[in-house]
């Protein structure tokens, strides 16, 4: 019986920590992820009066905020981003949030967290992005992927453009495919050790 209880306790800890890595964020780009960020456009930041809106169909139930192609320039702590998001159909107002500047890196897929909203899927939906105290070169600068064959292009400032917006829906949910898969490599792995040992034993 002792000799079973570190394969019981074994298994307990594969089990815990395949559960932990399935309760992950979903990401469902709006983008093709294989084009070379070099080939990505910049919009520069959105002083006062300038914004962005991105039409896009809602792929997840439940949203949990937005990942999207972020940058810095110059002064940028003090700029706040601010993001709406409405129903493309009745122009409901479904969800806002802001985010400071100084949260933001340099050219990395930041997280735009807003409270969760459920019953999505399917929905055709507008995210909107604006700047307050950007400005003579700070503030958060946005992108667009141009020659993206999609359903809705990029809309900066009332103009379209051939392009769409580097974004993301996210969603915090378990995915049981990635708990299965990470569950069944740690138990190859360990199989494969452990007939190792017995081999040379």
């Amino acid at each position: 019986m002792k000799k079973k209880i570190p394969v019981i306790i074994a298994l307990i800890l594969t089990i815990a920590a395949a559960v932990f890595v399935g309760n992950t964020r979903k990401a469902n780009r709006i983008y093709d992820n294989n084009v070379n960020t070099i080939s990505y456009a910049d919009l520069g930041v959105l002083e006062e009066g300038r914004y962005i809106s991105q039409e896009f169909i809602c792929k997840e139930d439940v949203i949990n905020g937005f990942i999207i192609k972020s940058s810095v320039a110059g002064n940028h702590a003090e700029v706040t981003v601010h993001l709406q998001l409405k129903d493309a159909q009745t122009g409901e107002i479904l969800a806002e949030t802001s985010e400071q500047g100084s949260n933001i890196r340099a050219r990395k897929m930041h997280f735009y967290e807003m409270d969760e909203l459920s019953g999505m899927k399917g929905k055709d939906l507008i995210l909107t992005v604006t700047e307050e105290g950007a400005g003579n070169g700070s503030g958060i600068l946005m992108y667009y992927v141009p020659g993206q064959e999609t359903q809705f292009r990029i809309n900066v400032d009332g103009e379209e453009l051939d392009g769409v917006l580097p974004m993301a829906t996210a969603t915090d949910r378990f995915d049981t495919e990635t708990c299965i898969i990470f569950l069944l490599s740690l138990w190859f792995i360990w199989g494969f050790m452990w007939a190792l040992y017995k081999l040379f034993q």
